[in-house]
């Protein structure tokens, strides 16, 4: 996985995110974990538990394209100290 400082598109970013999942291509702006939850858990097919309020609130901007969900979840805690595991198809994320 390769991590690079966020680069934002030339256009209408309302245009790049109602069309990025046609280039396979998974596209947050500014979005708490809560707001991304369903999201995830349908480009995944995985379901999220927050063990707590605090990290719902948590707000991200990326861009993955083949990263798995433990590579997503490894790169949303370089801006947070949030912790996560994997059980089966079920993250668990708290502070």
């Amino acid at each position: 996985m390769k991590i690079e400082p966020v680069k934002k598109p030339d256009g209408d970013i309302e245009q790049i995110h109602e069309t990025a999942w046609t280039q396979n291509r998974l596209v947050i702006d500014n979005q708490s974990f809560l707001s991304l939850q369903p999201m995830l858990e349908r480009w995944f097919d995985i379901n999220i538990v927050f063990k707590d309020e605090e990290s719902k609130a948590y707000v991200f901007t990326a861009t993955f394209e083949k990263e798995t969900p433990g590579e997503v979840f490894s790169a949303l805690q370089l801006s947070y100290p949030f912790h996560f595991s994997i059980i089966n198809k079920t993250i668990y994320v708290s502070k």
